[in-house]
């Protein structure tokens, strides 16, 4: 590994390890309409963005991604003829007259919005006449877990294949313990492979069960 995969990472790293839901690409593929990410803290709504804002880079779409942090409530991003996309995260924190002002200026330029929020924001599309497709993340079963724990460890491994993978009770464990809260298992598994770490231990090949995370969590 070339770090604990689990440690904070960065705004490319979050998009080159998202597992993106097809229905999610189906949708962006279809048409143009605006897309709605709902769902409460920790469910993927932010990975989920920055990965589609590659997706669409790397098909020739001219994207832009925002992160509103707390207490701000207008987006800076200059939006105009220079976008295809605009990816907008943490909507919901705008404050009403930004919200009209970004509607306005997706509809002028044609800009196709695709944003993040923890509030359902389609009365306001529908009366400004935009089409609208929703998702809310937050169903987090068995293989999808298995997929995102391991696109994130072959991601940080050194060649691009991780030797280190979890066991199918372990999957469970985290499920039973943490739901939905992919930030939860995160923060938790990072305090897993610092253990290991401080162990002493760099794996070549281990499979960590569920015993081995109640050990070291």
């Amino acid at each position: 590994m070339r770090c604990n995969p689990f440690v904070a990472a960065t705004h490319d790293e979050w998009a080159g390890f998202a597992v993106l839901q097809p229905s999610i690409i189906a949708a962006v593929e279809a048409n143009g309409n605006a897309i709605q990410l709902l769902g409460e803290r920790g469910r993927g709504k932010s990975t989920t963005l920055r990965g589609l804002e590659q997706w669409l880079t790397r098909r020739g779409q001219r994207a832009a991604y925002e992160y509103l942090s707390p207490g701000k409530r207008h987006y800076s991003t200059t939006l105009g003829a220079n976008l295809d996309a605009f990816l907008l995260d943490e909507v919901q924190r705008l404050w009403w007259w930004s919200r009209w002002r970004l509607l306005n200026q997706v509809s002028a330029h044609q800009i196709r919005l695709i944003f993040a929020s923890h509030r359902d924001l389609t009365a306001l599309l529908r009366l400004k006449g935009l089409e609208l497709q929703s998702f809310r993340l937050g169903n987090l079963h068995h293989a999808h877990l298995d997929v995102i724990l391991a696109r994130r460890l072959d991601y940080f491994a050194v060649d691009g294949r991780s030797r280190v993978r979890f066991s199918q009770d372990a999957i469970d464990y985290l499920l039973e313990r943490f739901g939905s809260d992919q930030r939860a298992i995160e923060y938790y598994l990072y305090e897993v492979f610092q253990s290991l770490s401080h162990a002493g231990i760099g794996p070549k090949e281990l499979v960590l069960a569920a015993s081995d995370l109640q050990a070291r969590g």
